[in-house]
């Protein structure tokens, strides 16, 4: 019995609200991280005559670099958001296909990035946006799960199409003739041959 993940809406309307909601975070995230590289900067000023300089210029370093290799990620995200909408519109699975890749490697990137920088700076540092990130991290299966499904679904309906059209074409070698002989091979032609004698 196939589960229902969708139990308020059909399949394609909740791979529609997934593409939408994915758009809305990835942008999100894009003016979060940049926000947090603003701040980094003016910490590590702030801490030049406290005497901790070195420790915050590591931290700006590093986190700084995380960050803008994530702006990146998440505004390719963005446009295979897009994509996975226009996919849903135009039943293209190979635009689903690429949204499911590109977003487990998103999850991935987040884990470990939120695994490196609280263990490594907590209490020193703790950034911006972790908890957001822990939120993608918990919804992004769930919508990988959907488009999965909404995939399959496809699948079931191209399959439909191909078996409507074969049968359409009359693709099988023993079409159904009258009297219920379906699938038995027409009778061969038995040709008499007559042999007259020489006058």
């Amino acid at each position: 019995m196939r589960v229902n993940l969708c139990p308020c809406m059909r399949l394609e309307t909740g791979v529609k609200v997934i593409a939408i909601i994915d758009v809305v975070g990835s942008i999100y995230f894009i003016f979060s991280f940049s926000y947090e590289i603003v701040k980094l900067d003016e910490l590590y000023k702030e801490t030049n005559s406290v005497g901790i300089e070195n420790s915050v210029l590591e931290i700006r370093t590093t986190v700084k670099s995380l960050r803008i290799f994530q702006i990146l990620i998440f505004i390719i995200h963005v446009f295979l958001c897009l994509g996975l909408y226009w996919g849903v519109m135009k039943k293209n699975a190979e635009m689903c296909w690429a949204w499911i890749g590109f977003t487990s490697t998103t999850v991935l990137i987040a884990i470990i990035d939120l695994i490196f920088v609280v263990s490594k700076y907590t209490p020193m540092y703790f950034g911006y946006g972790y908890i957001e990130t822990i939120i993608h991290i918990l919804f992004q299966p769930y919508a990988i799960f959907v488009v999965s499904a909404f995939i399959g679904k496809l699948r079931q309906i191209w399959q439909q199409e191909v078996d409507t059209e074969l049968v359409m074409r009359g693709s099988n070698p023993f079409p159904v003739r009258h009297g219920g002989d379906q699938g038995k091979p027409p009778a061969q032609s038995q040709t008499k041959i007559q042999f007259h004698p020489e006058s």
